[in-house]
């Protein structure tokens, strides 16, 4: 366990703690190997299982992968994650057109490396390289690229992909050697010729070539001077973000720097902590528990711990344990490749490394306590798994793993986080509270918890939440998070929300087609015309009205997504949050509105009439679902088509007659009749004895304003109702242009809504076969 959630006071009162927690032990075995069959083995290849000269590592957990730079084989490899036995095979390699090639490339290109040094990957599984091309490359969703060699997305440090001078400007590098990312993008890149490490904000989104946004260990963007000081750099080689704090290893110095807020820092700011040397000042080149000899690359884990490959004749990786609050030149909590702190010499054993003058790259799976480090010599990566004892609380936000006390950027606009807690320890971690999570502070309604995480979280487990922010007004927001749990020092973890809203919030609404048919959508007011334009941004709680329009041969199936559902048409939708919804057409063969989709999943196959017909290609039959998600058939008199068939909530509520509308009201036109002829429309239903009567709403003759009527069989016109063992059947009598025809008027066209119901009446009430 760890104490830097107790910081605060451990600064203020002047205590001394002992942190007990350390996965690994001194000197401990490794107990996998990548690159070799074993542990006395360090052969160099270039094959998909060895290497030539391993220079760094990183994990990518969100995605299950594992990539190596592969230095003097010019190349990067992707392993699948987790390794669980020796010497496994790359899946896919960058840099080189197979895994048996290993040439230095003849010129820089998109696809290639010279002898790539630092690898890191960010919460997006975007896979950045720095290289002796003096440049650092990008590869987005690096963990879907399938095929070798595949082409970069994007170059910092050059002006394109075909150059490679070295420089000391804001645009350009001269030897990239350590590469990290942090929560909010921000990428930085130490340069070893060049004294310094630069800053690039928001580096994904950055043109090629882009300049630098600040500098740390040099006052400006001109100047390399080495130095001994608080704040110049002499060839710094690693760097790893920790929250919002910066670790550059500075590997001619001896000694790693501590620079807290990073990127709000000025150009040349001074550091604020130092380990490694006792003071800003010295670079003592010795091996002991307090000093490094040539500090390296580095990694840091969810519990707060520091691994520093300490290469050279050290040969080490040193561990600082909760590295945030230790004093300048603090002892270190453990080593790795020695047997304690003051040997020194390298190794071909399971035990001991082999580190050049730079150190090897390293990095840690901190949800199961495994270490990987580039043993560069021994052409190999050691694989050293140790274990926690008791509950252990690890907070991370992607890839990212938080401080206690971190701050939590949500941005301007609405947007939303998942956050992952860790259980590394030996023991389940419970939660003290119901609910888990909750929300805080001046600003917490901006804020909800989505999903909460489950408790307990076994050992070598983990859980999830995820917050939304909702903006509604104009301002800085803030929330908290306290969660508290049987971790003893992590009880309470807090982190903090913030936001900040310049302008009047808008939501997007963003529409998606899917299904075999086609059709538009458009809206009210105006904004999505889909048609073209699929995506629009509305004030806060602005009322959309959305409405679907198939194209001939197409029919609407029905909405999906968040706040909006069922197969209406005409739908209304708030834009108090981001929603992204689906409109689905489907192909309509006989173009009664129905689509095929929905046709051929009804009863009897499809085959709703039971004539042996599919009714899907029956022009004058339409089978689909009512409102209560209930199969219904429609059956026009053959040589007729039935038209624009669905099923509608009721039309007219408030005035609606003293009956029961258990069902749907079904609308549909009969097309394709003789003027003024007489034509019956079957329905059939579920069986439903309680149904008696038939009401329309619309106009009638000497009526036009639309209204409610009983549609009473009259001889002519009407409805006549029937129950039969297994479905109600309702077969309506028109005339063209008569009672019951909505448009009144012969014109070869049939037009109905209306709805079967029940009779409000007492227990005793019976109900009438025919009307």
């Amino acid at each position: 366990m760890r104490h830097h959630s107790i910081k605060a006071m451990v600064l203020l009162l002047g205590l001394t703690i002992t942190v007990s927690a350390h996965a690994f032990t001194n000197g401990q075995e490794a107990t996998y190997v990548l690159g070799q069959p074993d542990f006395v083995s360090n052969s160099e290849g270039t094959t998909s299982t060895t290497f030539n000269n391993v220079r760094d590592i990183a994990l990518d957990l969100v995605h299950k992968k594992l990539y190596v730079a592969d230095k003097d084989n010019h190349r990067v490899l992707r392993f699948a994650y987790p390794i669980t036995a020796n010497q496994p095979a790359a899946e896919c390699v960058f840099g080189q057109p197979d895994f048996v090639s290993g040439i230095p490339p003849t010129e820089p290109r998109k696809n290639t490396f010279l002898n790539p040094f630092g690898i890191t990957v960010d919460s997006s599984g975007r896979l950045w390289v720095s290289s002796g091309d003096h440049r650092v490359v990008w590869f987005n969703n690096a963990h879907l690229i399938s095929s070798n060699q595949p082409d970069a997305d994007g170059v910092l440090g050059q002006p394109d992909f075909t150059s490679n001078a070295g420089g000391l400007t804001q645009k350009t590098m001269n030897s990239p050697m350590g590469i990290d990312i942090d929560i909010n993008g921000t990428l930085y890149v130490s340069e070893a010729d060049n004294n310094r490490v630069l800053r690039f904000d928001h580096a994904a989104s950055k043109a090629n070539g882009a300049g630098a946004d600040g500098v740390l260990g040099q006052p400006d963007f001109t100047t390399n001077t080495a130095a001994t000081d608080q704040s110049t750099l002499s060839r710094p080689i690693g760097v790893r973000v920790y929250g919002t704090t910066l670790f550059v290893g500075d590997r001619s110095n001896g000694r790693i720097l501590r620079f807290d807020h990073a990127a709000s820092k000025a150009n040349g700011a001074e550091a604020d902590g130092v380990l490694g040397q006792a003071d800003f000042t010295t670079n003592a080149g010795t091996i002991t528990q307090n000093t490094l000899h040539a500090a390296g690359k580095m990694a840091i884990g969810g519990t707060g711990q520091l691994m520093v490959a300490d290469g050279f004749d050290a040969d080490r990786v040193i561990i600082f344990n909760d590295v945030l609050s230790k004093a300048n030149g603090a002892d270190a909590d453990g080593v790795l490749g020695q047997p304690d702190f003051t040997s020194s010499g390298t190794g071909l054993a399971q035990n001991r490394l082999n580190m050049d003058s730079h150190g090897g790259g390293l990095t840690i799976d901190s949800s199961t306590n495994t270490l990987f480090v580039c043993d560069d010599n021994n052409n190999r990566v050691m694989v050293f798994v140790g274990t926690l004892s008791g509950p252990e609380f690890n907070l991370k936000k992607g890839a990212h793993y938080l401080p206690e006390g971190s701050r939590v950027d949500f941005g301007s606009a609405q947007s939303e986080a998942t956050f992952t807690i860790e259980n590394p320890g030996d023991t389940n971690l419970s939660f003290e509270e119901t609910p888990i999570i909750t929300l805080t502070g001046t600003d917490a309604d901006q804020f909800s918890v989505l999903t909460q995480p489950t408790s307990p979280v076994p050992p070598l487990s983990s859980t999830t939440f995820s917050v939304r922010f909702r903006p509604t007004t104009l301002g800085d927001k803030t929330a908290n998070i306290s969660i508290t749990s049987n971790d003893s020092d992590e009880n309470p973890f807090r982190i903090t929300l913030t936001a900040s809203v310049p302008t009047v919030p808008t939501y997007s609404l963003t529409v998606k087609k899917s299904g075999t048919g086609t059709g538009t959508v458009s809206s009210s007011p105006a904004g999505i015309d889909c048609g073209t334009d699929c995506d629009h941004f509305f004030d806060i709680d602005t009322s959309v009205a959305l409405t679907t329009s198939p194209a001939t041969g197409s029919a609407f199936d029905g909405w999906s997504g968040e706040g909006i559902t069922g197969t209406n048409s005409y739908q209304m939708i708030t834009t108090d949050l981001n929603r992204t919804v689906t409109a689905t057409f489907n192909v309509d063969t006989d173009i009664d509105g129905i689509s095929n989709t929905v046709e051929d999943a009804g009863p009897n196959q499809g085959d709703g009439n039971n004539n042996g017909t599919l009714d899907s290609v029956e022009d004058h039959v339409a089978t689909f679902l009512n409102t209560e998600s209930e199969y219904v058939t429609l059956v026009s008199t053959t040589g007729t088509n039935l038209s624009g068939v669905s099923a509608q909530e009721n039309p007219s509520e408030d005035d609606e007659p003293n009956v029961t509308f258990p069902s749907s009201f079904y609308e549909f036109s009969i097309v394709g009749l003789t003027a003024g002829s007489a034509h019956t429309v079957t329905l059939y239903l579920p069986l439903d004895p309680t149904l008696d009567t038939y009401y329309k709403y619309g106009p009638e003759p000497g009526i036009t304003s639309a209204h409610w009527y009983k549609f009473e069989y009259n001889g002519t016109t009407g409805a006549k109702i029937e129950h039969t063992k297994t479905q109600t059947v309702i077969t309506l009598h028109f005339v063209d242009g008569q009672r019951g025809d909505d448009d009144l008027s012969a014109n070869g066209i049939v037009v109905d809504i209306g709805a079967p119901a029940s009779k409000n009446q007492g227990s005793g009430g019976c109900f009438i076969n025919s009307l």
